[in-house]
């Protein structure tokens, strides 16, 4: 009977065959593996904040995650180089980020470096497959390999996500009309991969105490023995034997075959390097492209992007937080002038009162601090509608909102308007106007600020 592993999906069966994910099992025994790339997510902790709308892992954590992308990838290539068969379930890949360890230092601030990861990153790249997210209803088998297959999963699968790939393969499962591929089989080396719709266990698999019962059992077995002949069908299909393990001993080393090896090892050394330099450009573009985020963020990107723009700009702007009191930038400016800012981001709307009166609220607050003798300027940083192109965009603050800036002496900003300078200084040196936008803003307050035309090449 073959061996058959469960790496992150538990089988219902009372063997040892499960293997968390969140760990560094190996699968030297396994002949068949299901993996499932949906982590146990608690089992990681988050950084509160997250970071662009997605969650973010704390240090520990994020270290931890790359360990097991590590692992699980070095794991599933030595499994299916072993003419092994790997069931892939097409779970909806989710995206995340995590701190790389990497930190970039300016003269006013040190920022920890995060990147952009999903969790279909636990399987080799040389899969070569892309993973799109979808949901259905209907999931279509279009081979008869499937079968026996279909037949144990029918009530239990369902369309998550579905896959696209440049290598050759078969298709196993479509949508009614044929134009997405839900499942999918391909040979890899010496093994199969087989990419099957997500599986999902109905609560009727469980007694009260959250174990599995008779019913789950029955099941799994099933679902095992349908693993095992669609396994036997796709080796049957090209007469491949997998290759027993002993064949790997020095006395049946062939010298050319050595040699060959050697050569794909220095193409995977190869490949490694240009992917951690890929890594790199993509980290760097990042940052490049950072300032985009004053067109379509709002919460605390917002706040962050507003604050490295105004320090660009000549002025020292940090967030404050004493426990007590929180206010989104303290800004002083190079000719003397403190302003308390806050940031707003509206998906579809102008920017109303709310956050005007928080500003307000602030500007009394940091003026009742002991330390501080005069009462700071406020501005109000606004990204109206900004899930809309801002060439499109006929919203910028309310009437009310108006109002009260020019009762209180309140500059209104734009931060679309703070993209077009930022995106200028990203290769430009101007000191001139650095000066001429500050006092664009000093001047200004009771308005909606008006910058002056960026400078002709």
């Amino acid at each position: 009977m073959e061996t058959i592993i469960g790496v992150g999906f538990n089988i219902p069966s009372k063997e040892k065959d499960f293997l968390a994910i969140n760990t560094k099992g190996s699968l030297s025994d396994a002949d068949i593996v299901v993996f499932s790339c949906t982590f146990p997510y608690d089992s990681y902790k988050l950084d509160k904040d997250g970071y662009q709308g997605h969650p973010l892992y704390s240090t520990t954590s994020s270290n931890q995650l790359l360990e097991h992308f590590d692992h699980w990838n070095a794991e599933l290539t030595n499994f299916l180089d072993r003419g092994k068969v790997l069931f892939i379930l097409l779970e909806e890949k989710k995206t995340f980020y995590l701190y790389t360890g990497k930190k970039k230092v300016t003269e006013r601030q040190e920022t920890t470096m995060v990147g952009k990861h999903h969790n279909y990153e636990f399987l080799p790249s040389s899969l070569n497959a892309e993973i799109l997210n979808g949901h259905g209803s209907t999931i279509y088998p279009c081979s008869s390999l499937v079968k026996d297959f279909n037949d144990a999963v029918n009530e239990v699968y369902q369309f998550e996500a579905h896959v696209k790939t440049e290598v050759p393969s078969s298709t196993l499962f479509t949508t009614k009309a044929k134009d997405k591929v839900l499942g999918l089989h391909k040979i890899y080396g010496k093994g199969h991969i087989v990419f099957v719709p997500s599986i999902t266990l109905p609560s009727s698999f469980k007694t009260e105490a959250g174990k599995f019962n008779a019913k789950a059992f029955r099941w799994g077995s099933r679902f095992k023995e349908s693993l095992s002949g669609l396994s036997k069908a796709l080796r049957a299909e090209d007469n491949i034997t997998p290759t027993p393990n002993w064949t790997q001993q020095k006395d049946y080393m062939l010298p050319n075959a050595v040699e060959t090896l050697k050569k794909i090892k220095t193409a995977e050394g190869q490949i490694s390097a240009l992917e951690s330099k890929i890594s790199k450009y993509r980290e760097l573009l990042a940052d490049q492209e950072e300032c985009k985020n004053l067109l379509y963020e709002t919460g605390k990107p917002l706040e962050y992007i507003v604050t490295k723009t105004l320090n660009a700009l000549g002025y020292e702007a940090e967030n404050f937080d004493d426990g007590m009191l929180e206010m989104d930038q303290i800004i002083l400016s190079p000719e003397g002038d403190r302003f308390v800012g806050e940031c707003e981001g509206k998906d579809n709307k102008d920017i109303d009162i709310s956050k005007f009166r928080q500003l307000q609220d602030a500007l009394n607050a940091d003026f009742a601090r002991d330390e501080v003798s005069e009462k700071a300027y406020g501005i109000l940083f606004g990204n109206p509608q900004r899930l809309i192109d801002p060439k499109s965009r006929t919203l910028d603050f309310t009437d009310k909102c108006k109002n009260g800036a020019q009762r209180e002496g309140i500059a209104l900003v734009k931060t679309a308007d703070l993209f077009q300078i930022a995106q200028y200084f990203t290769d430009h040196v101007n000191d001139e106007y650095k000066k001429a936008c500050r006092m664009a803003i000093k001047e200004q307050l009771g308005k909606v600020v008006n910058f002056p035309p960026i400078p002709e090449d």
